[in-house]
């Protein structure tokens, strides 16, 4: 998890029975709470499914700023199947703009029950904001549905690491 040092503003300060000034605190960045959250639901989600089945994923990419989508498609497939999930052969792309179906009709997907994931490759390419974000996490969840991001990546560079 990411961390920032908290605002003095943001702490109850307590005097400490020797004197002494309580030293500065790290406080999580919203980014790193937002990833927590995502991981907390990604961890239950899989714990839940156990090994009693593959895990069956969707991927969901948005075309924004000249994101060759094919090469991402390909990547998230590679590395699931690699993962020994089994992607589904339908696919979720939004071409961008303030209206995002595709998302909507993967987060559908998937509490119809033909997925347990949705992949995508980072949390930018997730169309809300943070607060509908992390609604629609704990939603996901309830279902037995998570999210799931490439970790430190540059999607204007190929590569990549694990979910």
């Amino acid at each position: 998890m990411r961390y920032r040092h908290a605002d003095p503003d943001e702490l109850e300060w307590r005097p400490l029975p020797w004197g002494e000034a309580p030293k500065a605190r790290l406080m999580p960045t919203v980014e790193g709470h937002l990833d927590a959250v995502r991981r907390a639901c990604y961890d239950d989600v899989l714990h839940r499914i156990g090994g009693s089945r593959p895990v069956r994923v969707v991927i969901y990419l948005r075309a924004a700023d000249g994101l060759d989508t094919g090469f991402w498609d390909r990547t998230l497939d590679r590395l699931a199947t690699e993962h020994g999930w089994v992607v589904s052969e339908q696919r979720f792309t939004d071409v961008g703009g303030g209206f995002f179906p595709e998302f909507e009709r993967a987060c559908q997907y998937t509490r119809q029950g033909r997925a347990d994931g949705i992949l995508t490759i980072r949390r930018a390419t997730v169309p809300l904001d943070d607060q509908a974000y992390v609604d629609r996490l704990e939603r996901l969840r309830e279902q037995t549905t998570f999210v799931a991001f490439l970790r430190q990546v540059d999607p204007t560079h190929p590569g990549g690491s694990s979910w």
